[in-house]
């Protein structure tokens, strides 16, 4: 098994990168929860990609105002989904990608920015998903 740590109320992405240093790379990653980072860290996308480098296995998706994790649609909130997304590109690499909706209509839109947003060519064909007939 391989377990992702994940970013809760993390202010700042050193404390979780001392702690992945720590343990074995083959058994333990990082999850990055962008709607956690976006309502509680203080430090930066880039800041936080650098510290966990290549520990970064997955990602947890899902937008709000800034303040609460309320697990909104991606762009219903006011996480900077464009900067997010040229981050990941950055990268490279394959990551795991979890959408955290509470509805199905949200994870529709969810969908819908991920095929119109991202720039990943993986999520293009996303669109022919939440088109309506």
């Amino acid at each position: 098994a391989r377990f992702a740590l994940e970013n809760v109320f993390d202010r700042d992405p050193k404390i979780l990168a001392a702690l992945l240093d720590r343990l074995p790379a083959d058994r333990y990653g990082a999850n990055f929860d962008v709607g956690h980072w976006h309502a509680y860290s203080g430090a930066g996308l880039t800041a936080w990609f650098d510290a966990l480098g290549e520990r970064l296995v997955s990602l947890h998706l899902h937008d709000n105002g800034g303040l609460y994790d309320n697990h909104l649609a991606l762009g219903a909130g006011s996480v900077p989904w464009r900067e997010f997304f040229a981050a990941i590109r950055t990268l490279g690499r394959p990551l795991e990608w979890t959408l955290e909706n509470r509805s199905v209509e949200d994870v529709f839109r969810s969908i819908a920015c991920l095929a119109s947003d991202s720039g990943i060519l993986d999520f293009s064909g996303f669109a022919a998903l939440v088109e309506k007939p």
